[in-house]
């Protein structure tokens, strides 16, 4: 999921996977497995909105075009 996410945002793939795992831990702090779902099933919306949740939090309203993100922040030299 971080790795779609970052495709459509200018936030780095490794926030967005800590952001996720935020996600998981709230998913385990809250399963009960005697619902009968499979964690997986019940996980992934815990995940996707945490990661949603931090999105919007710290984007901009504006839409702002990848070139200009591109020249604004260049890549850095390993």
């Amino acid at each position: 999921m971080a790795h779609k996410f970052s495709h459509q945002c200018s936030e780095p793939y490794e926030d967005l996977v800590q952001i996720g795992y935020l996600g998981l831990i709230r998913a385990i702090e809250r399963f009960d497995p005697n619902q009968g779902y499979a964690f997986s099933s019940f996980a992934v919306p815990y995940i996707r909105g945490e990661m949603l949740h931090f999105l919007r939090d710290r984007s901009t309203l504006v839409k702002i075009p990848r070139r200009w993100q591109e020249l604004y922040n260049p890549p850095s030299a390993p």
